[in-house]
Formats: structure tokens, C-alpha cells, sequence
């Protein structure tokens, strides 16, 4: 019995030794990434988000195309810049008024006002129109931007009584 064992433990040793151990070359894994400046942030304490237009404006003062309501200004601003950022460009989008310009639509059904859209401007010379797809660049100071802006009623004809609303969003780009 012991020669038996002492044969199976010979031939075990002899098979262990033909065996020959495959290694997998290695493999490498590259780790990538990019680090951005973080973004400014909206300043919503000291932005005007809603914007009301007035609860008294007259319907004779807009009963000619192209005639406003007194505009109101507002502001959005952007605050806690990285140092790196030197200029905050504000695209702004909504539902175009073809029949206005172009000018932010309003909506429309019941109690709603007819015949109108809103106008939004710079609030300082050139005082531009800010329709839906325009952009307006703002200069960083103190790592925050304003964008001092101003709305109206705009008449597209004589306008009916009723409520306003429009909807104009902003998209900011930091560079």
C-alpha cells in the first residue's frame, strides 16, 4: 500500500510539472477627465423672477399696433462667479409672436387679454429687443452679473381687456 501511494504521488508529481501555468499579459485601463469651472449661480433674492406689469393698464393705450404699456423694469443676476469667469451670455427663449415682431407670446382662453404680447428690452441703451433667440453678454464685476432689463405690454392691434402672461426663459453661458 505505501508503494502504491509513493507510485501516486510520483505520478502526480511528474503531471504537475508538465503543466505549465498561461498568464494573461496585463491590461492596462487609462482613467480620464476634465475639471470645469463651476457655474455662477442665480442670484433669486435680488432677481426679479416675476414680473408683474401693473393691474390698471388701459385698453386705449393700447388700442394701436405697436403702442406699450409703461415698462417695468427687472433684473436677473448671477452671482458667485469663479475668478476665471469674465463674461455671462443670457440666451433667451419662449413662444415667438410672429404677428408681434417676434415679441414673447401670450396666452390665450379665458379672462386672458387679446390682441397682445410682451415686450422685453434692455433696460439701458441700445435698449434692444431680447425676443426668443437672442442673447445678451454681460461683463463679470466682483465675480456677479446684472442683466437690467425691462417689460411691457405690446399691442398688436386694439388689444381687449384681461390678463397677461408670457413665459421667457434664460439659458446663461459662463466664459
Amino acid at each position: 500500500m505505501k508503494k502504491q501511494t509513493q507510485r501516486t504521488l510520483l505520478a502526480l508529481l511528474v503531471l504537475g510539472a508538465g503543466v505549465n501555468q498561461v498568464v494573461a499579459a496585463p491590461t492596462q485601463v487609462n482613467i480620464t477627465g476634465v475639471v470645469v469651472a463651476s457655474p455662477c449661480t442665480v442670484d433669486t433674492t435680488n432677481s426679479n423672477l416675476n414680473v408683474n406689469l401693473g393691474t390698471n393698464i388701459q385698453a386705449t393705450s393700447l388700442s394701436t399696433a405697436g403702442n406699450t404699456s409703461t415698462p417695468v423694469p427687472f433684473k436677473l443676476v448671477v452671482k458667485d462667479c469663479p475668478t476665471t469667469t469674465s463674461k455671462v451670455t443670457a440666451s433667451f427663449s419662449g413662444t415667438t409672436d410672429a404677428a408681434a415682431g417676434g415679441r414673447y407670446a401670450t396666452t390665450s382662453g379665458t379672462g386672458m387679454a387679446g390682441n397682445v404680447a410682451v415686450e422685453v428690452k434692455q433696460d439701458a441703451a441700445p435698449n434692444a429687443l431680447q425676443n426668443p433667440g437672442s442673447t445678451m453678454d454681460m461683463t463679470v464685476v466682483g465675480n456677479s452679473a446684472t442683466f437690467a432689463l425691462r417689460a411691457s405690454a405690446y399691442a398688436k392691434g386694439a388689444v381687449t381687456p384681461g390678463n397677461i402672461a408670457a413665459v421667457m426663459s434664460v439659458d446663461f453661458t459662463y466664459n
